[in-house]
């Protein structure tokens, strides 16, 4: 057997057991509906769409149908929360926008704060000081980044992924 019919073969299986444990039958998985005949790529069963990753991270950790299905209608409906930390118990109201760059000029501001209360700069040159600081530390992508900020949920965060 090649390597790539072992690979079908396990993909195979982990879409029959993740169905199983979606809709307690395994009959509703059919190999022809694979997106462009990708085995292991994007699959439409029973009308939902699900990536492989998904698939075999819900049998591999045993996630339960509703949480499942809670967190592919929340997504429908514009979260963009994955689906290990919707398990674990993470929550639109966990995250925070975080911008890069206001952050990044508060810290300069306090840096250049410590630099004036010191005198050891000369007036005229505080401003390319400055600029200087600000091209050397700067971030390069400015866009704004979510944070997790965890707060009253039961579940622990001990190892999360990526949002």
């Amino acid at each position: 057997m090649t390597t790539k019919e072992l690979y079908e073969q396990a993909v195979h299986q982990y879409c029959e057991q993740f169905c199983d444990l979606m809709w307690e039958d395994s009959r509703v998985y059919d190999i022809d509906f694979w997106v462009s005949g990708n085995i292991g790529g994007i699959i439409c069963i029973a009308d939902y769409w699900f990536n492989f990753n998904t698939i075999k991270e819900v049998v591999d950790k045993g996630i339960d149908r509703d949480t499942v299905f809670e967190w592919y209608d929340y997504n429908l409906n514009g979260g963009d929360i994955n689906l290990h930390n919707y398990w674990k118990g993470v929550r639109d109201k966990d995250i925070k926008i975080v911008d890069k760059k206001k952050e990044f000029e508060a810290k300069l501001d306090e840096i250049m704060a410590k630099i004036y209360e010191q005198d050891c700069w000369i007036t005229p040159e505080y401003e390319q000081i400055r600029m200087f600081i600000y091209a050397r530390l700067a971030p390069r992508d400015y866009s704004k980044t979510k944070q997790i900020t965890k707060t009253d949920t039961s579940k622990t965060i001990d190892d999360l992924e990526s949002i």
